[in-house]
């Protein structure tokens, strides 16, 4: 039961108390709110968490308009004002837990602040980054850091505070966001925290919840940081990796507690796979001499690891230390010639020299031309030419190119004064710049035609006129169906003869893969409208701020895999964001701490380098799809072949005919295999892995379909549709299982489909209607790419004892030997959790599948060839979009808001026939 201090009998007592503090006790805490209306203190067993008063809305300048207790004396409500507008502040004490909801009056965002103090002694971070489906809500019981934090720590919500009495208490916060981003979750930097509140009129609450009360007392531990050795943390296969775990001179004199201290370390890889332990000792006064210990282990094999250092007395001591941890991470890839060798350890690198390190080829510079040339008759030179030299030295340096994006047309100039620009502008860096691409995204500011008429063909003009051998690139759209509209524009007006190339910005939707949201479909579909056109992609870039590393790394490298396949090049794609410019979760190289550059290259930027090793100096080839779902892209050398391969997600063991020389994983690692055997069996799923072949015409034989449909062996693959080629072209690989045949579960083939219910828009028919890729937030206009179709059931949510189902009904009995279901991934839809397959025999319906905790948005079942009549689907538990179960994403309060209207979708249901 709560107790007050002083009893609150009218508000004018209650603006006195206020005036003089007000102490609020329960068993187990107390707390100060003081006379501005703010939490000054919190006290469990005697220790002080905070240090100073809470801030709310940093910076304003607060007094108290009213305070009132209310719920029997449980909430205090306070009002507040300040020359900038007005704040409110709902305190609710409960026997173990505070929480604090803060709303603002005063426009935009603002932020909050909390300082802990000394009797804090260690805080764990409860945030788990790389959980499939979120970083946002998903704790882990060993956190990243350990003793006293000093390391800034970017998007975290959840923390675990330890006193110096041994008692621990749990500290969170409201997430929140957008559908698609999510805005800075917060950070805490040596012992404050701070994050964004939410903009006027929207409450954001933060938690105090008491989780242990001990007496057992503890002392804090030496905080360290571990360094690698090596550049950015990357070292060289065959090389040991060293680390140096450097002490703090705040913390250096902890180690005079103990004679000795052991160090334990734990590495493991991309999998998550334990792949190296160990511990050492050290003295004391050395450590304490040298301010840090060297730390050293090896490890024979390529790809991207975590290792966790962990450190604590090799005596009993008293009082008692939680062992000091740091999670950092390292890289570890082959020396190859077609790469600049590392720099040196301390060596300032730009963008330039990361994207070289990584085999990337291309980098855009968006240059704001209202600042360059911001009124008539003036135009600030000396910093672009600042700028251009630089740039330019650094694309020589690295061997990277760079694309010049002339954006933001000034509003004061016409036509012809912006041809002029452009004059000016290319005589002025002729033979430093070779690429010109016209505005970002003009999609967002001007209509095809305008964009036409005011921007492009003035500046082609211009440009031309300066120097015409200048290349010229556009429209720079954000996705390929605006893209679309913009090359129609291009070429009523006559002007795509004049473009020297076609620049796009292939973007997805939330979370999802170039081949669901339909980049390949459009791609082909650009380079029939603009002919022998070259193709640009000149931004983009993968993460939604709440993906795991893995999906991250596994999407980008299907991404530049499928972006050579249709026509772009790295030499032509530039990664949005290689290091430090713009959005955080989209880099790929760590940012490191708030004691310099001591991280690494991200997952995806290793998965890159990997990608690039393999297919250096190799010309790409054709893509195939061997089976439905299964992808195959061929490189030829002058020596040998390499075939990537992957699947939409799903694991699929594949027996080959053909000789394989050899074949290495997603991070670089040989698969084994013997080199000499006529058929191998090789699993494969959505992290693409490399296959070396002898040299051959072409890669994957297509396996031959049997049916009465006309169109099937084409739908399999035009390209080996006639007979003669399976006769007399030299493939290198065949599958010999699973032959999966042509899907039947088509309406086009008299299949009927029927659901629990369905919202008008999204009929069951949508799942057998063989529309399953495409963009569903942003549909293409070209005809013949229609959007992404699907069923949405009509009502919300799903049980066990009331299930969502479909069913998929054939005009006779077919005999199948797979099934497909796709759907949405669990990120702003709801889509099916637990769920089974069934099968409708002539003995009646028979389960040949069950599933629990989905999050996938592909699975595959393979059977024994069955004759069936129908197919269903029954799901019982859905992800409800952004929350899984109400504790997936943003939202951890109690009154958090949902991104989904919680109906199941399913994109595609397929059988195939064997």
């Amino acid at each position: 039961m709560v107790q007050f201090v002083a009893l609150l009998v009218a508000f004018s007592q209650i603006q006195n108390v206020l005036a003089a503090q007000t102490k609020i006790s329960t068993k187990v805490y107390q707390a100060i709110v003081n006379e501005s209306g703010l939490i000054s203190s919190l006290q469990i067993g005697g220790c002080e968490v905070l240090r100073e008063p809470i801030q709310f809305c940093v910076g304003a300048n607060w007094k108290l308009e009213r305070a009132e207790w209310r719920n029997g004396e449980k909430e205090l409500l306070v009002n507040l004002f300040s020359e900038r507008g007005k704040g409110q502040l709902l305190y609710r004490f409960e026997d173990n837990r505070i929480a604090i909801t803060m709303t603002h009056q005063l426009g935009g965002f603002q932020s909050w602040q909390i300082r802990f103090s000394d009797e804090v002694v260690a805080i764990e971070d409860l945030q788990c980054r790389d959980v499939d489906g979120a970083e946002a809500i998903q704790y882990v019981e060993r956190g990243q850091i350990r003793p006293t934090p000093l390391v800034l720590l970017n998007r975290i919500q959840r923390l675990r505070l330890f006193l110096r009495n041994g008692s621990s208490l749990l500290f969170w916060h409201d997430g929140w966001g957008a559908p698609f981003n999510l805005d800075e979750i917060g950070s805490l930097r040596d012992f404050t925290y701070r994050r964004n509140l939410l903009e006027s009129g929207k409450p954001m609450t933060i938690y105090f919840a008491l989780e242990r009360v001990s007496g057992s007392k503890l002392q804090p531990a030496p905080a360290f940081i571990p360094y690698g050795n090596a550049f950015a943390n990357l070292f060289y296969t065959g090389e040991p990796i060293h680390f140096t775990l450097r002490f703090t001179d705040a913390t250096v004199e902890r180690l005079r507690v103990s004679k000795r201290w052991l160090v334990r370390y734990e590495v493991t890889d991309f999998w998550k796979q334990t792949v190296a332990k160990g511990e050492t000792v050290f003295n004391t006064d050395e450590a304490i001499g040298r301010k840090s210990v060297k730390v050293s282990f090896a490890l024979n094999r390529t790809g991207w690891f975590a290792v966790m250092f962990s450190l604590q007395p090799a005596t009993e001591i008293k009082p008692k230390m939680l062992p000091s941890q740091f999670l950092t991470r390292f890289a570890v890839v082959n020396r190859h010639p077609e790469f600049p060798e590392r720099p040196e350890l301390e060596q300032d690198v730009s963008d330039y020299g990361f994207s070289a390190l990584l085999g990337l080829k291309c980098i855009r510079e968006s240059v704001d031309m209202s600042r360059v040339f911001p009124e008539r008759g003036r135009a600030n030179w000396h910093s672009l030419d600042e700028f251009v030299e630089r740039v330019a030295s650094e694309s020589k340096r690295w061997g990277v190119s760079w694309v010049f994006q002339a954006n933001n047309r000034p509003r004061w100039c016409s036509e012809d004064e912006y041809e002029q620009i452009a004059f000016e502008l290319v005589s002025r860096y002729k033979g430093k710049v070779q690429v010109w691409e016209v505005e970002n995204e003009p999609n967002f500011s001007f209509s095809p035609q305008d964009y036409v008429a005011k921007v492009l063909l003035p500046f082609i003009r211009g440009a031309k006129r300066a120097d015409p051998k200048a290349q010229i690139i556009a429209p720079a759209c954000v996705s390929l169906p605006h893209t679309f509209r913009f090359i129609e524009a291009i070429i009523a007006a006559n002007a795509l003869e004049l473009l020297d190339g076609i620049s796009t910005h292939t973007y997805v939707g939330p979370q999802e893969p170039w081949e669901l949201f339909g980049n390949p479909q459009y791609l082909a579909r650009l380079k029939q409208m603009v002919g022998e056109k070259p193709l640009w992609q000149t931004e983009q870039g993968y993460n939604w701020s709440n993906d795991p590393k893995q999906r991250h790394a596994r999407y980008v490298v299907r991404q530049f895999l499928l972006a050579n396949a249709h026509g772009i090049p790295n030499e032509r794609h530039y990664y949005f964001y290689p290091v430090h410019h713009g959005f955080e979760p989209w880099y790929l190289v760590e940012s490191g701490s708030s004691e310099g550059l001591n991280g690494t290259l991200e997952p995806a930027a290793v998965a890159l380098r990997i990608m690039n090793e393999q297919i250096a100096g190799r010309k790409v080839g054709e893509l195939t799809q061997p089976i439905f779902g299964v992808y195959a892209l061929s490189f030829h050398g002058s020596k040998d072949d390499l075939v990537a391969m992957w699947t939409l997600d799903f694991p699929v063991t594949l027996t080959l005919s053909g000789r394989v020389l050899g074949a290495v994983d997603f991070m670089g690692n040989e698969i084994a295999l013997n080199p000499f055997a006529k058929t191998h069996r090789i699993t494969v799923n959505g992290y693409p892995i490399y296959l070396r072949l002898p040299k051959v015409e072409k890669i994957f034989a297509a396996p031959r379909v049997r049916s009465k449909a006309r169109n099937e062996v084409e739908c399999r693959e035009k390209r080996h549709s006639a007979t003669a080629s399976w006769l007399t072209t030299n493939y290198a690989l065949s599958i010999v299982s699973p032959r999966l045949g042509t899907n039947v579960a088509l309406s086009s083939s008299g299949a009927k489909a029927k659901a629990s219910s369905h919202v008008a828009a999204h009929p069951p028919e949508h799942v057998i209607d063989g529309i399953w890729s495409g963009s569903a937030y942003d549909p293409p206009v070209a005809q013949d790419l229609p959007a992404r179709t699907f069923w949405e059931d009509a009502t919300e949510g799903a049980l066990p004892q009331k299930p969502d189902w479909l069913e998929i009904v054939f005009p006779e009995l077919r005999t199948i030997a797979a099934i497909i279901v796709l759907m949405p991934l669990p990120n702003i839809d709801a889509t099916p959790r637990d769920f089974s397959v069934q099968v409708l025999t002539a003995q009646g319906w028979r389960q040949i599948a069950s599933v629990k905790g989905n999050t996938d948005w592909v699975r595959l079942f393979m059977l024994n060839p069955i004759k069936v009549k129908g197919i269903r689907i029954v799901i019982t538990k859905i992800n409800d979009g952004w929350h899984l179960d109400g504790k997936w994403m943003f939202m951890v309060g109690e009154n958090f808001t949902r991104y989904t209207n919680l109906r199941t979708k399913i994109i595609e249901v397929m059988a195939f026939a064997p």
